[in-house]
């Protein structure tokens, strides 16, 4: 509420202007700062709806604005299309840090929900490696399918970069989780005693 407030404001000052790449970006690190205290308390159901609809809303922000074409797709024009060199245009440009930045960051989520729902069955070594191969399944699809839009440009950066994006939310839900349980010792002893 208070990030749209601020975009709303940003219509009566000189020289700024909304952007969604702003509020991606802030709604992404509130989530990540609520993540210790609420997601502990969500049930599997819950994190697994989280997980499927953030995933679905990826892949829609990420094929938008969905204008497909099977001549995009024609091997010569794909040919020249496609990135088949990571970075190959550095990473030190503004451009590219930034585009870099929203690259990985728009996975996060998803690895922290994937990580999160995994964690309450198995182990966190588990949860992180399967987070961070759903995160480069989701982008190896986005990228597939950018290959049919005109407009955008299949990249082996994107994937690397959202896989990147996958594990770092992965990681953070492992953490969270150890965090939690320091925190709370009275769970461990409620698990055993259920599992026993």
């Amino acid at each position: 509420g208070i990030n749209l407030l601020i975009q709303f404001g940003w219509l009566f000052l000189p020289g700024r202007s909304i952007s969604a790449s702003d509020l991606a970006l802030n709604v992404i690190g509130t989530l990540a700062g609520a993540s210790p205290a609420c997601f502990h308390y969500l049930s599997r159901r819950t994190l697994a709806l989280l997980t499927s609809g953030y995933g679905a809303c990826f892949l829609v922000a990420a094929t938008w604005p969905w204008n497909f074409s099977k001549s995009a797709a024609a091997m010569p024009a794909l040919l020249h299309r496609i990135e088949w060199i990571p970075f190959e245009d550095g990473l030190l440009k503004m451009w590219a840090l930034k585009e870099g930045a929203l690259n990985t960051l728009m996975t996060v989520p998803l690895g922290l929900l994937a990580a999160s729902f995994i964690l309450r069955r198995s182990g966190g070594c588990r949860a992180v490696v399967t987070a961070t191969v759903l995160g480069l399944a989701c982008s190896t699809l986005v990228e597939g399918l950018q290959c049919f839009l005109p407009s955008r440009t299949p990249s082996l950066s994107d994937i690397s970069l959202n896989t990147l994006g996958a594990l770092i939310g992965g990681a953070l839900a492992y953490y969270f989780e150890r965090w939690h349980r320091r925190e709370h010792p009275e769970l461990k002893t409620s698990e055993h005693q259920a599992a026993s």
